[in-house]
């Protein structure tokens, strides 16, 4: 071997291993931290099942982050003008959003459900006829109560720490939401002051990691999500969160 093929195997071999020592690209990530149990703040600590599926994929894909709080109806707005690189909490995949956001595979899936005051007559849905909701701007519930549920006075708060503290002050007849949140309210900060019907509104919908539109994260995105379920990780976060591995 010559002098000039020896330096450029040499090259070749650098340019070949240097991916592996390259630092992590940083992206920026929006979440809502107003969703028990998808993601929350526990002391100084983020922490909730969409959370701890993010950080198994961020070391997957070999990325770091900066976290971003804001509030849910700022989530998709942040992907349209790309002042985020991802988000999440626990976004419904849906068809309007799909036209101006990508999204991830679903990572779960998610229905609507209803929280009333515990002396509330309301018995089901039906009842919810003519009566004050509660709905985060933004959600995809909002736009189901005005399409199904007639006479009924919808009000849009901007968290849903928000509608839990007017429904507990009596100034909405029920709360309209993702059922695991409202289902792990209702057992612990809301125990013995509200609960939940057993109707859910509508179908359950598909939850996403949404990005802008044309990002190259999908794709790594995608892949880590179906390493994360073959080998197990997936199923431990879900029986952590929800006690079950069934979405």
């Amino acid at each position: 071997m010559n002098r000039r093929t020896l330096i450029s195997g040499v090259v070749a071999s650098i340019f070949l291993v240097a991916p592996a020592y390259a630092q992590p690209k940083k992206v920026s990530v929006g979440i809502d931290i107003a969703n028990k149990p998808f993601i929350f703040t526990q002391g100084r600590d983020y922490t909730g099942f969409s959370y701890d599926l993010w950080v198994e994929l961020a070391k997957e894909i070999g990325v770091t982050y900066d976290l971003r709080a804001m509030e849910f109806s700022s989530l998709i707005p942040a992907q349209q003008t790309k002042n985020v690189d991802v988000a999440f909490s626990s976004i419904f995949i849906t068809p309007q959003r799909k036209q101006v956001v990508d999204f991830s595979d679903p990572y779960y899936m998610n229905g609507t459900g209803i929280l009333v005051p515990k002396d509330s007559k309301i018995k089901k849905l039906a009842d919810a006829s003519g009566k004050k909701l509660a709905a985060v701007t933004g959600s995809a519930q909002v736009a189901w109560i005005k399409e199904n549920v007639s006479g009924a006075e919808v009000t849009q708060f901007p968290g849903i720490t928000e509608a839990f503290l007017a429904i507990e002050a009596g100034r909405v007849d029920g709360v309209l939401y993702d059922y695991p949140t409202l289902a792990y309210y209702a057992l612990t900060e809301g125990k013995d002051k509200v609960r939940l019907l057993e109707d859910r509104a509508g179908s359950d919908n598909p939850v996403g990691f949404a990005f802008p539109k044309g990002s190259p994260l999908v794709g790594p995105v995608n892949d880590a999500l179906k390493k994360i379920r073959s080998d197990g990780r997936y199923d431990a976060l879900a029986k952590k969160w929800f006690g079950n591995t069934s979405s």
